[in-house]
Protein backbone atom coordinates (compact mmCIF):
# COMPACT_ATOMS: atom_id res chain seq x y z
CA UNK A 1 0.00 0.00 0.00
CA UNK A 2 1.43 3.43 -0.97
CA UNK A 3 2.42 5.79 1.80
CA UNK A 4 0.01 8.72 2.16
CA UNK A 5 1.62 12.04 3.01
CA UNK A 6 -0.70 14.72 4.36
CA UNK A 7 -0.54 18.07 2.58
CA UNK A 8 1.99 16.76 0.06
CA UNK A 9 1.57 19.75 -2.24
CA UNK A 10 2.38 22.09 0.65
CA UNK A 11 5.43 20.01 1.53
CA UNK A 12 6.60 20.16 -2.09
CA UNK A 13 6.16 23.94 -2.32
CA UNK A 14 7.94 24.54 1.01
CA UNK A 15 10.89 22.40 -0.11
CA UNK A 16 11.01 24.00 -3.54
CA UNK A 17 10.71 27.51 -2.10
CA UNK A 18 13.65 26.96 0.24
CA UNK A 19 15.81 25.41 -2.49
CA UNK A 20 15.04 28.17 -5.04
CA UNK A 21 15.53 30.89 -2.41
CA UNK A 22 18.88 29.43 -1.33
CA UNK A 23 20.29 28.37 -4.70
CA UNK A 24 18.37 30.23 -7.41
CA UNK A 25 16.55 28.77 -10.36
CA UNK A 26 19.51 27.41 -12.33
CA UNK A 27 21.02 25.39 -9.46
CA UNK A 28 17.88 23.45 -8.54
CA UNK A 29 16.41 20.49 -10.38
CA UNK A 30 13.29 18.41 -9.88
CA UNK A 31 15.27 15.61 -8.23
CA UNK A 32 16.58 18.06 -5.63
CA UNK A 33 13.03 19.12 -4.81
CA UNK A 34 11.78 15.54 -4.64
CA UNK A 35 14.68 14.49 -2.40
CA UNK A 36 14.16 17.44 -0.09
CA UNK A 37 10.41 16.76 0.12
CA UNK A 38 11.07 13.06 0.76
CA UNK A 39 9.18 11.84 -2.29
CA UNK A 40 9.94 10.13 -5.59
CA UNK A 41 10.58 12.32 -8.63
CA UNK A 42 7.61 10.71 -10.38
CA UNK A 43 5.35 11.81 -7.55
CA UNK A 44 6.59 15.37 -7.97
CA UNK A 45 5.74 15.27 -11.67
CA UNK A 46 2.17 14.32 -10.72
CA UNK A 47 1.88 17.81 -9.23
CA UNK A 48 4.10 19.92 -11.50
CA UNK A 49 4.94 19.13 -15.11
CA UNK A 50 8.37 20.80 -14.99
CA UNK A 51 10.73 22.97 -12.94
CA UNK A 52 9.61 26.20 -14.59
CA UNK A 53 5.97 25.60 -13.67
CA UNK A 54 6.93 24.81 -10.06
CA UNK A 55 9.17 27.88 -9.84
CA UNK A 56 6.55 30.22 -11.29
CA UNK A 57 3.81 28.97 -8.96
CA UNK A 58 6.02 29.59 -5.93
CA UNK A 59 7.39 32.88 -7.28
CA UNK A 60 3.87 34.20 -7.83
CA UNK A 61 2.81 33.05 -4.35
CA UNK A 62 5.75 34.81 -2.69
CA UNK A 63 5.32 38.07 -4.58
CA UNK A 64 1.59 38.08 -3.79
CA UNK A 65 2.49 37.79 -0.10
CA UNK A 66 4.90 40.69 -0.55
CA UNK A 67 2.22 42.81 -2.32
CA UNK A 68 -0.20 42.20 0.52
CA UNK A 69 2.38 43.24 3.10
CA UNK A 70 3.36 46.32 1.08
CA UNK A 71 -0.25 47.36 0.66
CA UNK A 72 -0.70 47.22 4.44
CA UNK A 73 2.37 49.44 4.84
CA UNK A 74 1.03 51.83 2.20
CA UNK A 75 -2.28 52.10 4.03
CA UNK A 76 -0.98 52.15 7.61
CA UNK A 77 2.48 53.69 7.67
CA UNK A 78 4.00 56.96 6.67
CA UNK A 79 7.53 55.78 7.34
CA UNK A 80 9.96 55.15 4.48
CA UNK A 81 12.23 53.13 6.78
CA UNK A 82 9.36 50.73 7.57
CA UNK A 83 8.69 50.29 3.85
CA UNK A 84 12.37 49.71 3.02
CA UNK A 85 12.75 47.25 5.91
CA UNK A 86 9.77 45.23 4.68
CA UNK A 87 10.98 45.11 1.07
CA UNK A 88 14.54 44.34 2.16
CA UNK A 89 13.54 41.49 4.46
CA UNK A 90 11.22 39.98 1.85
CA UNK A 91 13.89 40.19 -0.86
CA UNK A 92 16.32 38.56 1.59
CA UNK A 93 13.79 35.78 2.21
CA UNK A 94 13.26 35.12 -1.51
CA UNK A 95 16.88 35.74 -2.48
CA UNK A 96 17.13 33.19 -5.30
CA UNK A 97 13.87 34.42 -6.77
CA UNK A 98 15.08 38.01 -6.90
CA UNK A 99 17.79 36.92 -9.34
CA UNK A 100 15.03 36.12 -11.82
CA UNK A 101 13.68 39.67 -11.51
CA UNK A 102 17.14 40.98 -12.36
CA UNK A 103 17.76 38.46 -15.09
CA UNK A 104 14.52 39.28 -16.90
CA UNK A 105 15.41 42.97 -16.78
CA UNK A 106 19.10 42.75 -17.64
CA UNK A 107 18.85 40.26 -20.48
CA UNK A 108 15.57 41.66 -21.79
CA UNK A 109 14.52 38.07 -22.36
CA UNK A 110 10.81 37.72 -22.11
CA UNK A 111 10.79 33.96 -21.77
CA UNK A 112 8.43 34.30 -18.90
CA UNK A 113 5.53 36.64 -19.14
CA UNK A 114 4.67 35.70 -15.56
CA UNK A 115 8.05 36.84 -14.17
CA UNK A 116 7.81 40.10 -16.11
CA UNK A 117 4.23 40.67 -14.97
CA UNK A 118 5.11 39.97 -11.33
CA UNK A 119 8.13 42.26 -11.53
CA UNK A 120 5.99 44.99 -13.08
CA UNK A 121 3.41 44.59 -10.30
CA UNK A 122 6.14 44.97 -7.69
CA UNK A 123 7.41 48.10 -9.42
CA UNK A 124 3.88 49.56 -9.48
CA UNK A 125 3.53 48.85 -5.75
CA UNK A 126 6.81 50.64 -5.02
CA UNK A 127 5.66 53.48 -7.27
CA UNK A 128 2.47 53.81 -5.22
CA UNK A 129 4.45 54.03 -2.00
CA UNK A 130 6.83 56.64 -3.37
CA UNK A 131 3.99 58.62 -4.96
CA UNK A 132 2.30 58.87 -1.57
CA UNK A 133 5.51 60.15 0.02
CA UNK A 134 6.86 62.59 -2.54
CA UNK A 135 6.32 66.32 -2.59
CA UNK A 136 5.98 66.31 -6.38
CA UNK A 137 9.63 67.11 -6.83
CA UNK A 138 10.67 67.91 -10.35
CA UNK A 139 13.21 65.10 -10.26
CA UNK A 140 10.61 62.43 -9.55
CA UNK A 141 8.17 63.83 -12.09
CA UNK A 142 10.87 63.51 -14.73
CA UNK A 143 12.59 60.28 -13.65
CA UNK A 144 10.06 58.37 -11.56
CA UNK A 145 10.45 55.04 -13.39
CA UNK A 146 14.24 55.16 -13.14
CA UNK A 147 14.01 56.00 -9.44
CA UNK A 148 11.69 53.08 -8.75
CA UNK A 149 13.94 50.66 -10.62
CA UNK A 150 16.94 52.08 -8.77
CA UNK A 151 15.27 51.45 -5.41
CA UNK A 152 14.20 47.88 -6.22
CA UNK A 153 17.45 46.83 -7.84
CA UNK A 154 19.56 48.51 -5.17
CA UNK A 155 17.79 46.52 -2.51
CA UNK A 156 18.30 43.28 -4.46
CA UNK A 157 22.01 43.97 -4.96
CA UNK A 158 22.61 45.04 -1.36
CA UNK A 159 20.91 41.87 -0.11
CA UNK A 160 23.24 39.80 -2.31
CA UNK A 161 26.50 41.73 -1.97
CA UNK A 162 26.35 43.07 1.60
CA UNK A 163 24.56 40.20 3.30
CA UNK A 164 25.97 40.83 6.78
CA UNK A 165 25.05 44.53 6.79
CA UNK A 166 21.24 44.49 6.98
CA UNK A 167 20.79 47.57 9.20
CA UNK A 168 23.32 49.63 7.24
CA UNK A 169 21.73 48.63 3.94
CA UNK A 170 18.23 49.56 5.11
CA UNK A 171 19.46 52.90 6.43
CA UNK A 172 21.33 53.60 3.18
CA UNK A 173 18.25 52.91 1.00
CA UNK A 174 15.92 54.81 3.36
CA UNK A 175 18.24 57.82 3.34
CA UNK A 176 18.58 57.64 -0.44
CA UNK A 177 14.79 57.59 -0.91
CA UNK A 178 14.33 60.42 1.57
CA UNK A 179 16.86 62.55 -0.30
CA UNK A 180 15.23 61.78 -3.63
CA UNK A 181 11.81 62.74 -2.28
CA UNK A 182 12.91 66.17 -1.03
Amino acid sequence: MPKVIKNLKGKITRSAFQLFADKGYNDVNMKDVADDAGIAVGTLYNYYSNKQELFLVIFKEQLNLLYNKLNRVINEEDDINEFVTLVYDEILKINGFSEEILRSTITKKHNSLIVDTLKDNLIVTIKNVLSDKKDNTEFLKRDEDRTIHLVLFSIIYLVKDFTEEREENIKFISDLISKLLK
